[in-house]
C-alpha cells in the first residue's frame, strides 16, 4: 500500500518466519538496523530520508529501535506502549524481555500474576505515570526524528492512549526539536489497521465507524511521510513493486 503512494517499502520480519524465532521474546533490534543497511546501500533509495513505521507490537520495537539507531527520517508508532514489556512464549510470559540490543536484553516490565488472571498481561498498571521513570520505559526524547502516533482510547490489548500521551510528554519535556504529532482515536480499539479492511474482532455496528477512523489515520500517516520522506514522482507503483 505504500509503494502504490510512491513510497518504497521493505517490510522487516522479526519472529515467527524462516530463520527467526518463533515467539516474541529476545528479538534482536539489529534486525531493523540491518535493514536500514540494506535500504541505504540500494542505488535507488535516497538513504538520507528512511522513515519506520511499527504498529502494537511493531509500533514498541519502532519506537526501541529509533531510541538507538540513528539515521531514521521519521517515524510511525500505531498503538504503542511507552515500556518495553515482558517476550511471550505461546501464550505465557517468557521470564525475559521482548527485545536485545548488541547481545543484552533490555530492561523490561514484567506481566503481573492479576494481569494474567485477567488474561490480559499488558494491563493499565504497567503505564501509569509513575512508571515513565523506571528502566524500562521507552526514552522517546532520544528518537531524533518527527513522531507520530496514534491511539485509541479503548484499546482492548494494552493501554495505547496513555502510552502515547507519556511518550508525548518525554519528548515535549526534554525540547527535543523535532515534531510529535499525537491522535487519538475514540471508536475502533487496538485493531486500529489499514482502511477499510474488514475485521470481525468488532461488533458489526461499529464497523463503518471503525472503517473511517482507520481511513483517517491511513492518511495522516501518508501525508506525514509524504511531508518527511518525499514521495517518488508520478506516485507509480513499479513492476518490482507487484511482484513483491
Amino acid at each position: 500500500m505504500l509503494c502504490s503512494h510512491g513510497f518504497a517499502a521493505l517490510a522487516i520480519g522479526y519472529f515467527h518466519a524462516e530463520g527467526l524465532t518463533g515467539d516474541l521474546n529476545g528479538i534482536a533490534l539489529e534486525i531493523v538496523e540491518w535493514a536500514l543497511e540494506y535500504l541505504s546501500q540500494r542505488d535507488d533509495i535516497d538513504a538520507g530520508h528512511i522513515g519506520l513505521y511499527g504498529r502494537s507490537k511493531g509500533a514498541e520495537m519502532a519506537l526501541a529501535a529509533a531510541q538507538r539507531i540513528p539515521g531514521i527520517a521519521a517515524v510511525v508508532a500505531n498503538s504503542p506502549s511507552a515500556q518495553v514489556l515482558e517476550g511471550i512464549k505461546g501464550r505465557m510470559p517468557s521470564r525475559g524481555s521482548s527485545w536485545t540490543w548488541r547481545g543484552k536484553e533490555l530492561a523490561y516490565r514484567k506481566f503481573g500474576i492479576r494481569d494474567l488472571l485477567k488474561r490480559n498481561p499488558s494491563s493499565d498498571s504497567l503505564h501509569h505515570p509513575a512508571s515513565t521513570a523506571l528502566s524500562c520505559a521507552i526514552e522517546s526524547e532520544n528518537i531524533k526524528a518527527p513522531l507520530l502516533m496514534f491511539a485509541s482510547t479503548h484499546d482492548e490489548i494494552w493501554p495505547a492512549f496513555a502510552s502515547m500521551r507519556a511518550l508525548s510528554e518525554r519528548r515535549v519535556a526534554n525540547d527535543i526539536g523535532y515534531p510529535t504529532i499525537a491522535v487519538p482515536c475514540t471508536s475502533v480499539g487496538h485493531m486500529l489497521t489499514i482502511p477499510w479492511m474488514p475485521n470481525p474482532r468488532y461488533p458489526s455496528a461499529l464497523w463503518h465507524t471503525n472503517a473511517q477512523e482507520c481511513a483517517r489515520a491511513w492518511k495522516t500517516t501518508l501525508e506525514f511521510f509524504g511531508a518527511h520522506l518525499g514521495i517518488a514522482e508520478g506516485h507509480a507503483c513499479p513492476d518490482e513493486c507487484r511482484r513483491a
